[in-house]
């Protein structure tokens, strides 16, 4: 169920004006040569193709890294546990409820900060021209 509500959300962009400012992000409800249709959070925003110079695919580094450290959390707080049953030191028991999640949060946010290294997003250069956003449309579907 989870994948489909994620399917029918769209894809994530973010919208870059001329002066390189983002003017919007979220996921594509609609898209014509003429405007571009963004969702995100219930408001939606419209999009004159004139206005646009690119638009970028894909994640931020800042989510590969929070989703890192949720997941390093994770398995700190797992390793804490597994401490827990094997340790009768009420210090060393709870230092490591403090440090394990702690090192699972900063290493996970490393590998996650990592990744997004070598994950480059697509950024696709419209610049107000109606082809370019033919070409971004047929770019859309063939990326599903």
């Amino acid at each position: 169920m989870e994948a489909q509500r994620k399917k029918d959300k769209g894809v994530f962009v973010r919208v870059y004006d001329y002066q390189d400012q983002k003017i919007a992000k979220g996921y594509i409800e609609s898209i014509d040569q003429e405007s571009v249709e963004v969702v995100l959070r219930g408001k939606r925003k419209t999009l004159e193709v004139s206005n646009i110079k690119r638009i970028r695919l894909k994640r931020s580094y800042g989510n590969r890294m929070a989703k890192g450290s949720l997941i390093g959390l994770s398995l700190g707080a797992g390793m804490a546990l597994a401490t827990d049953i094997s340790t009768d030191d009420d210090f060393s028991r709870d230092l490591g409820y403090v440090i394990f999640p702690s090192l699972g949060v900063y290493g996970g946010g490393i590998i996650g900060g990592i990744t997004g290294i070598f994950k480059k997003p697509i950024e696709v250069y419209i610049n107000g021209n109606r082809e370019q956003m033919q070409n971004f449309i047929d770019l859309l579907g063939s990326n599903p």
